[in-house]
């Protein structure tokens, strides 16, 4: 306060006051957007480069072990529940984790950012098809790539051993696991695996409704978060309901106005929007149930469609992508990209949607008891499902060549002596290809 005059002025006491407003409207703001922002991008674009199959164990070590975002049992129930719904399989566990732990939009970055390295070089190489382009792949990138490989298969084994020795601690459901894993094995269907989760739930609901056996409290451990997942960022069911009606919304319409009107990108929108419904359970046997239609459509030729097979399979990221190589194929170079975008982006928004509009409705009833029980068995059925993928990676890429084996072998011990970073393990695995890949024939 002042006087002059007799009048008294009183000095501005909101100075001080509206800057520290402005600090703390600051310091919310960086809490709030930057921050989670910053870390979806700095944790989830590096999959997007280094998964090359073996993704779960990617993920397993980094959010798992390193970060502790989430519990081995939380990663496999958010695993279960994508395994039950259409499309790519951990695109929708990114999603989910994304989600969980920095809110909505941070879910759907987190998946973006996954799928964009490859869906961007699929794009362009789906897009200049027409050109003809021919290039042979060097000796010495050829044997990075195997590096690559063999790295992605040793997560993929770290990370499923210590699921196992995590999740499936009682008799009856290791027994369950071995028999999906011996099951999947032999017969590759793609509804196999629902109807096991199925059968895995009930058998898992009556044995222990019969042996009576209170697992109450170790379910909730096996379930909790080491570093919780907040729930304060999960979206209300009410949302999660439209996120489903507009998926069913979504398909009536599109049905319904292609019954009636012939342009080619309404018929390309629905093929990939019913397909991406159609695939459960991901991977390359869903992939190539798009060839047989597509071919006898005259959309792409056959050799367009393997050409593409073979680059979703040396590229990093989703296979789900080859949806983006497809339409841009089938556009040429005067409509090329904007088929294989769309045709990119309505392949995974069956498995977007209905998996963001049963997470919080999942959320909710897992905490009954009698869920919890159907939940151990379906976490069973899909860690038989996981060994069985293991088996089928080290099957198709690792083989009997030594220098695969032992390139495995190497990533492992780093892994498992030195627990060295996941951007280390796949460095040196690729320099362990390159040097001794000039002494002995990779294949």
């Amino acid at each position: 306060m002042q006087d002059f005059g007799g009048v008294t002025i009183q000095d501005h006491p909101d100075a001080e006051e509206e800057e520290n407003i402005i600090v703390k409207t600051n310091e919310s703001f960086m809490k709030n957007w930057w921050l989670p922002f910053k870390e979806t991008l700095v944790n989830f674009l590096s999959l997007g480069f280094t998964n090359f199959g073996g993704t779960i164990g990617l993920i397993q070590k980094q959010f798992v072990e390193h970060k502790k975002w989430l519990s081995n049992a939380k990663l496999i129930e958010l695993y279960g529940l994508a395994q039950s719904l259409p499309g790519a399989n951990i695109c929708k566990v990114i999603i989910g984790i994304g989600l969980l732990k920095n809110g909505f939009w941070n879910g759907i970055f987190a998946l973006m950012l996954y799928c964009l390295p490859s869906f961007i070089c699929l794009l362009i190489i789906g897009w200049l098809q027409d050109l003809q382009i021919q290039f042979t792949i060097p000796y010495w990138l050829n044997n990075a790539h195997i590096g690559l490989i063999c790295s992605s298969i040793a997560f993929s084994i770290l990370a499923t051993w210590k699921l196992l020795v995590t999740v499936l601690k009682l008799t009856i459901l290791q027994i369950i696991a071995c028999i999906v894993c011996i099951i999947t094995l032999l017969f590759k269907t793609t509804w196999l695996l629902p109807v096991s989760m199925v059968i895995g739930g009930l058998i898992s609901l009556s044995y222990f409704t019969i042996k009576e056996e209170n697992i109450d409290q170790e379910i909730q451990q096996e379930s909790q978060v080491l570093e919780p997942v907040n729930n304060t960022y999960m979206i209300p069911i009410w949302l999660g309901i439209i996120f489903i009606l507009v998926f069913i919304v979504l398909l009536i319409l599109v049905y319904s106005i292609r019954a009636f009107v012939e342009w080619e990108l309404l018929s390309l929108i629905e093929f990939f929007l019913r397909m991406g419904t159609l695939i459960i359970g991901g991977g390359q046997t869903g992939i190539l149930l798009l060839r047989d239609e597509m071919v006898r459509k005259s959309w792409i030729t056959d050799l367009q469609f393997i050409n593409g097979f073979s680059l979703i399979n040396a590229l990093p990221g989703p296979k789900f992508n080859i949806a983006a190589y497809l339409g841009a194929t089938m556009g040429g170079l005067k409509y090329g990209l904007l088929y294989g975008i769309i045709s990119g982006v309505v392949f995974l928004l069956p498995g977007t949607l209905l998996y963001i509009g049963m997470l919080p409705i999942w959320e909710k009833i897992n905490k009954n008891l009698i869920i919890k029980k159907i939940v151990l068995g379906f976490n069973a059925v899909v860690m038989g499902y996981v060994i069985a993928t293991v088996i089928n990676l080290w099957a198709d890429h690792v083989k009997l060549f030594p220098l695969h084996i032992t390139s495995t072998i190497f990533s492992l011990s780093l892994l498992i002596i030195f627990d060295l970073h996941a951007v280390l393990v796949i460095i040196f695995s690729m320099l362990y290809t390159l040097v001794v890949g000039l002494f002995i024939q990779l294949e």
